[in-house]
């Protein structure tokens, strides 16, 4: 099997989805014996997409979500981030950059991404209401999390 994907990016090295498909298919064979390797892969596959395609949009996304399955939340915001420069309101990037930032605000109590989460969340209540995916999210972080940030700040 290993060859036959060694050949499909010898002879198709210049089209981006097949470094879509690669990943994707990488991904779904992830094991923990050849998690790492596997990691590594596929982290490439991504970056040559990128490579080929820069503008797309997508390409960000979805490397962003690999990273988000790996906690890697830092390096899946700066690929939101960049998504978000060639689609402001792509639906999906600001469900995941919502998500992301109200994660790294979680674990390290932080008002910036806590203020970036609600900001993003308050453009989903204007612009695209039955669209966000993480209500209980929103709520957790406009209550929960008032408490930990003034907490901190007296310490």
């Amino acid at each position: 099997a290993k060859k036959n994907l060694d050949n499909i990016i010898a002879e198709n090295s210049d089209d981006s989805f097949v470094y879509y498909a690669l990943f994707t298919i990488n991904n779904d064979l992830l094991n923990v014996d050849e998690a790492k390797s596997n990691i590594e892969k596929a982290t490439e596959y991504y970056k040559k997409s990128i490579e080929y395609e820069k503008e797309n949009p997508q390409n960000y996304i979805d490397f962003a979500t690999f990273l988000t399955e790996q906690k890697d939340y830092e390096n899946a915001l700066k690929k939101l981030q960049t998504a978000l420069k060639y689609d402001d309101s792509n639906i999906e990037a600001l469900n995941l950059c919502f998500y992301v930032n109200y994660i790294l605000a979680k674990e390290k109590s932080s008002d910036y991404n806590r203020e970036k989460a609600i900001q993003i969340a308050e453009k989903f209540e204007k612009e695209y209401p039955d669209k966000f995916k993480y209500m209980e999210e929103k709520r957790d972080i406009e209550t929960n999390f008032n408490h930990l940030f003034f907490s901190h700040s007296k310490e």
